[in-house]
């Protein structure tokens, strides 16, 4: 179509949707660094749109361009309606991160593509 391919990520993903990582983008990211985290679903911190990463959320893990082109045409994406990231576009995504609890990471896990 263009003529060329797009640069292309290490698993041979387009870079212009798997470069930047879920988290860099998030807009609960601040709420991350102040240590504000929804500690159980409905709390105060739920209310206060406070990041879910204590609920699960595996977005500093995930690169992925959901937080900027969203789903449904732009409207929304699962963080903004409330729920973490599940790191789905990830290679072994059903084995590592297909549960909602917190991602623990070991030496060689939680690295980006370009690490």
């Amino acid at each position: 179509m263009f003529e060329e391919l797009p640069p292309l990520d290490s698993f041979n993903r387009p870079l212009w949707a798997y470069e930047g990582r879920v988290h860099d983008n998030c807009e609960r990211r601040g709420h991350y660094e102040l240590g504000e985290f929804v500690k159980e679903w409905g709390d105060i911190g739920a209310k206060k749109g406070w990041c879910l990463f204590e609920m699960g959320c595996k977005g500093p893990f995930t690169n992925v361009n959901c937080p900027t082109m969203k789903f449904n045409k732009g409207t929304s994406w699962p963080v903004q309606a409330g729920h973490g990231c599940m790191g789905c576009v990830e290679v072994g995504f059903f084995d590592k991160y297909a549960n909602e609890r917190k991602f623990e990471t070991t030496s060689n896990e939680g690295q980006t593509n370009e690490n």
